[in-house]
Order: C-alpha cells, then structure tokens, then sequence
C-alpha cells in the first residue's frame, strides 16, 4: 500500500462529512506501520518524505510524535488543498484539549495532521491523523494523553 502524505498547519470547513475511528482498548501496535493505519494512541518516530510507513513504538520510549485523534473523510472526492487543511486544522484543534486536558497554547506541544495525497485517496484511504510533538522538537519519553502539559 503506497500512502503520499503532507503534514501541514492551518481551520475547519463547515458541512465537512467525517466518521470518528473508534478508539482501541487493545494496546497499539509497534514496529513498521503504514501511515493509514495509525490509531489514537500511537507513538512514533519522525519520517522521511516518500516513506510508506514509520516506525511506532511504545509511549514509554523516546519517541518524536503521537497521534491524538483519527477521522475518516466520507466525501468520494478528495477535497481541495486548502479544504482538507481547512478541516484538519479544525478537527485537530477541537480534539487536542479533549486528549491532553489543555489547549495547545497552555502546553509544550505543537500539533499537526496527515492526510493522503491523490494516490492514496484513490486507494481508499480518506484518514486524517492529528499528531502531536514538542514545541521544542526534543524527544517525549510518555504519552501526552491527559498530561495537561
């Protein structure tokens, strides 16, 4: 499965048609993992652009990234540039405090999105996945979730 992705910054687009993932209770997976197939509550290391997957790893490692929320977009078309950082940027606002227990200007963290590029979508893969980092690139050593940091 090849997934082109682009990780960008920007606000959400009314009328946006999504389906929330359900949340796992089982323990997310680590080692190689393609970047569909991240989940709420999966850590991992920084990519390189034109990688296919990237490595997970256990929250309690150091890791660079953790994925907060994940969205399906319904829309049979893939949306504009602008619209897709528009409703990322949104959802990605809305379901930082819910997981880490503070606004993303009250913490340590920046936060960002992928999304599938073209191919991807025409494939099938419509996620959108809300990542989190620290502000100061320097590496977490545990999950962000509730950490209100």
């Amino acid at each position: 499965m090849h997934t082109e992705l682009r990780a960008s910054q920007l606000v959400a687009q009314p009328g946006a048609h999504l389906v929330q993932r359900e949340k796992s209770h089982c323990p997310v997976a680590t080692g190689p993992i393609y970047f569909a197939d991240l989940a709420v509550g999966h850590c991992f290391q920084d990519w390189t652009e034109g990688d296919t997957q990237l490595m997970a790893v256990d929250c309690s490692t150091p890791h660079d990234n953790e994925v907060y929320y994940v969205a399906e977009l319904t829309e049979d078309d893939l949306p504009s540039e602008n619209d897709l950082d528009r409703i990322s940027s949104g959802l990605c606002l809305a379901s930082f405090e819910p997981y880490v227990g503070a606004l993303p200007d009250e913490t340590t963290f920046e936060y960002s999105w992928l999304v599938p590029g073209e191919e991807a979508w025409s494939e099938g893969d419509h996620t959108i996945a809300c990542y989190l980092f620290a502000a100061d690139q320097s590496k977490l050593h545990q999950s962000a979730q509730n950490s209100y940091q």
